[in-house]
């Protein structure tokens, strides 16, 4: 049974790319770190975040977010070609890290119930399966980056570019982890190798190229091929994917990013929230009702996001370096 929970964050992207990691403010964004942390902590006994100095200062010195446990390790860890293009290495390097059960939660996800114990207790799990993910630019325009360029990849990621294959699937990371801890660990490992092997700097050098040209498409889709795509590949290939569970387990969950009414549904019954994509995370309306929720429930953290927001535009650099 699982009773730790892991949250990521990797600042430079953040600090680098425009906006604030979807959100349309500095705001929205901590509020909803306030609420999704606090909520994990009704139940699970740890709550870790790792991150790098950045995130510390922000999250944990400043906004002092109760997570039972820190490691500040991210800036010594991500390789120099790939630190403005793999904003998901943070989660990746979090999952690395793990020698007992847990569960990775993104920032974005607020579980307001207890997750079933089929999810807590199953070997591996995700948040849903992603099917037809070949009709998705994001998946596309990411596959035949790497696949094109890459010298270096996975064993048990099968490619044949410039062809991709009617029926492969991805697994939604909103919330992952597992019991199996032996897989988890061999398929962080294996997506770092990836990133970091010295046989792939020239590749992610022309990827970096591209992805200038394309407003970002080509990391954003780098970032879920690798995370979310190889998931269920190493699952596949190392014969797991009979123990592999979602906590949403419907095919054809999302049509992009719009979630079918039945998901919508499933989720209120759950007790489950993710701000998926672009138009959740800037509807004025949910944002509202996030600020209301913060005021109302967590007036300590907004007053701490206030003084963090109005620092930022005094200074009108960073109020955090």
């Amino acid at each position: 049974m699982i009773t730790k929970a892991v949250y990521s964050f990797y600042s430079y992207p953040f600090r680098t790319r425009p906006g604030f990691a979807g959100f349309t403010t500095l705001e929205d964004f901590l509020n909803a770190w306030t609420l999704s942390v606090h909520l994990a902590l009704r139940y699970f006994d740890e709550v870790e975040l790792v991150t790098d100095n950045y995130g510390k200062a922000m999250l944990v010195d400043c906004l002092n977010l109760p997570f039972t446990k820190v490691k500040n390790e991210l800036d010594a860890v991500v390789p120099e070609h790939v630190k403005d293009l793999y904003w998901t290495f943070g989660k990746l390097w979090a999952y690395y890290l793990q020698e007992e059960p847990f569960i990775h939660i993104d920032y974005d996800v607020f579980l307001w119930n207890k997750l079933p114990d089929r999810i807590l207790t199953a070997p591996m799990f995700g948040q849903n399966m992603e099917s037809d993910i070949w009709k998705l630019d994001i998946y596309r325009q990411g596959y035949k980056a790497l696949c094109g360029h890459l010298k270096h990849k996975p064993d048990d990621w099968i490619v044949i570019y410039p062809y991709i294959h009617k029926h492969d699937i991805a697994i939604n990371v909103g919330i992952i982890g597992g019991n199996d801890i032996d897989f988890l660990h061999k398929y962080a490992s294996t997506a770092i190798d990836m990133v970091t092997h010295r046989e792939n700097k020239e590749a992610f050098d022309i990827i970096q190229r591209i992805d200038k040209i394309t407003d970002g498409n080509v990391a954003h889709g780098c970032n879920v091929v690798t995370e979310q795509y190889l998931y269920s590949r190493l699952c596949l290939a190392n014969r797991r994917w009979n123990y592999m569970k979602f906590l949403l387990d419907q095919k054809d969950m999302f049509t992009g990013n719009e979630p079918h009414i039945s998901v919508n549904r499933l989720c209120k019954e759950i007790g489950f929230t993710h701000l998926i994509g672009l138009k959740s995370k800037q509807n004025p309306d949910t944002m509202q009702r996030l600020k209301y929720r913060i005021k109302k429930d967590y007036s300590y953290y907004w007053g701490k996001i206030t003084e963090i927001v109005k620092n930022e535009q005094r200074s009108g650099v960073s109020a955090i370096r």
